[in-house]
C-alpha cells in the first residue's frame, strides 16, 4: 500500500509507503489544510501496522499514527468532519482495542474522542460520510444480527449516538459505500 502525490501533469512529487507486503491504503481524506488521513489494513506489522490510520503533512511526512497493534483489522473508510477531527470506519476480527465493525472518532491529534459499535463478530464499517452539520451516515456489512444487522446504513450524530438505521433484515447482504 502506498500514498503518491502527482502534479497536474502526473509526475510523481512524493511517496509513502510501498515497501511492505499485504498492505493497503484503502481510503485516503484531506483535511481542510492539505494534509492527509489514511486509512490502512495490513496483515504485516512492519511500519503500515495491523488497522491504521495515518495522518501525514503536506509533503509526505508522517505526523501521527494510530492503531497497528491488531491482526485481521483494517480501517476501511476515513471522512474529516469541518473541525478537522477524524472519522474512521472498522473491520475487524479481533476486539482488542478496534472491536468488530467499529466507527471511531479522533481529535486532530489522533486521540480516540468516541467509539460506537465493537461487540458483533464478523462485522464491518465500510464507508463513513461526514454531512455537513457534523452527523456520520455509516455502511456496513455484517453476518450477525445482533445491533448491526445485515446489510446496514446508520446515521449517527456528532456524539456517536444512532439517529437511525435502514436495512439489517437480510443475510449476507453488505453495504458497501455511502456518500453525502
Amino acid at each position: 500500500g502506498a500514498i503518491k502525490k502527482l502534479d497536474k501533469d502526473g509526475n510523481v512529487i512524493w511517496s509513502w509507503g510501498g515497501s511492505n507486503t499485504n498492505t493497503c491504503v484503502n481510503s485516503v481524506a484531506v483535511t481542510s489544510d492539505g494534509q492527509i488521513i489514511a486509512g490502512i489494513g495490513s496483515y504485516d506489522t512492519s511500519s503500515y501496522g495491523y488497522g491504521a490510520i495515518k495522518k501525514l503533512d503536506k509533503d509526505g511526512n508522517v505526523i501521527w499514527s494510530w492503531g497497528g497493534s491488531n491482526t485481521n483489522t483494517s480501517v476501511n473508510s476515513v471522512a474529516v468532519t469541518s473541525d478537522g477531527q477524524i472519522i474512521a470506519g472498522i473491520g475487524s476480527h479481533d476486539t482488542s482495542s478496534y472491536g468488530y465493525g467499529a466507527i471511531k472518532k479522533l481529535d486532530k491529534d489522533g486521540n480516540v474522542i468516541w467509539s460506537w459499535g465493537g461487540s458483533n463478530t464478523n462485522t464491518c464499517v465500510n464507508s463513513v460520510a461526514v454531512t455537513s452539520d457534523g452527523q456520520i451516515i455509516a455502511g456496513i456489512g455484517s453476518h450477525d444480527t445482533s445491533s448491526y444487522g445485515y446489510g446496514a446504513i446508520k446515521k449517527l450524530d456528532k456524539d456517536g449516538n444512532v439517529i437511525w438505521s435502514w436495512g439489517g433484515s437480510n443475510t449476507n447482504t453488505s453495504v458497501n459505500s455511502v456518500g453525502f
